[in-house]
């Protein structure tokens, strides 16, 4: 079928919301010169010229794409880091998406892959939670786990976006250290229910009727076990593949959905989330070469 445009976020390799800077990697001219249509990009600077923080940027994308009428929902990311977006009961009043709340919420990916590269050099992550599994979790001090679960808490403290700015080699060192002598297996095993301890806490600030996991942490089945086991027995817990979002392909689907919206002149972000004080358009757009004229 024809492309009617793309939306290109890019990887980012620096943010940092509370200094209004965030850089992500991105040359869009290529797209643009390849495929004959307008690219939007840069999607985060008109919020954080505006006081805001420039993420969480996929709230309202989750409004559009996981809003359910009658039940409330928090979508519960499993990237680098876990990010919970909790969504109202889409029913009347109109003004439900006001009441949407979104914030990081501490590491998933980003410390059980540091983890595994640091007991398991040949491995990058950890393949269907094959090694996490062949730890004991019988072996596992529960001072350890409080012990590296206060550690989060400290260091997100004060902030409301996470990335690799605070869960990188330095901090991963400190909680390798408050791990005590663990095996590889069993120091994996608690990273997992370390970052299921993280998301039990986000499921108890913001009760919802369903969890939806998505992100490419739930294609871990020994994670997603835990996070059962920490639920409440009266919440109910689904994948986004049962709502026909496969997981890895959550936040690709609703940056498409980011760019429809800003192609129509609607502001990406919510202020509820991101602290922005004003409804600025969002996304840069390029030029697109078609037919040898260049349009917008």
């Amino acid at each position: 079928g024809k492309i009617d445009l793309v939306v290109a976020h890019g990887q980012t390799i620096w943010h940092d919301g509370r200094e209004r800077l965030s850089w992500q990697l991105l040359d869009p001219w290529p797209i643009a010169h390849r495929l004959g249509v307008p690219v939007c990009c840069d999607l985060r600077q008109a919020d954080l010229i505006s006081a805001g923080q420039g993420a969480p940027i996929t709230p309202l994308a989750d409004w559009i794409v996981y809003r359910a009428p009658g039940r409330s929902r928090l979508i519960v990311n499993l990237g680098g880091v876990c990010n919970v977006t909790w969504l109202p009961p889409a029913d009347p009043p109109d003004d439900a998406i006001h009441r949407v709340q979104a914030v990081d919420v501490g590491p998933c990916n980003l410390l059980i892959d540091g983890v595994v590269r640091r007991f398991f050099p040949d491995r990058t992550f950890d393949r269907d939670g094959q090694l996490a599994r062949q730890g004991n979790a019988s072996r596992i001090d529960p001072s350890a786990l409080r012990r590296a679960t206060d550690l989060i808490d400290r260091t997100i403290q004060g902030h409301r976006t996470l990335g690799r700015e605070q869960f990188g080699d330095a901090w991963l060192d400190e909680v390798v250290a408050a791990t005590g002598d663990l095996s590889g297996h069993d120091a994996l095993a608690l990273a997992v229910q370390i970052v299921a301890s993280v998301i039990a806490k986000a499921m108890a600030r913001y009760p919802a009727d369903e969890v939806v996991l998505c992100g490419g942490g739930a294609r871990n089945p020994v994670l997603v076990e835990r996070i059962f086991g920490r639920a409440s027995n009266t919440v109910r817990i689904i994948l986004s593949d049962d709502l026909g979002v496969p997981c890895e392909a959550r936040e690709a689907m609703e940056m498409a959905v980011l760019g429809a919206l800003a192609q129509d002149g609607v502001p990406l972000t919510l202020p509820q989330v991101t602290g922005r004080d004003q409804s600025p358009l969002a996304g840069a757009w390029i030029a697109a070469a078609v037919r040898g004229q260049t349009t917008l």
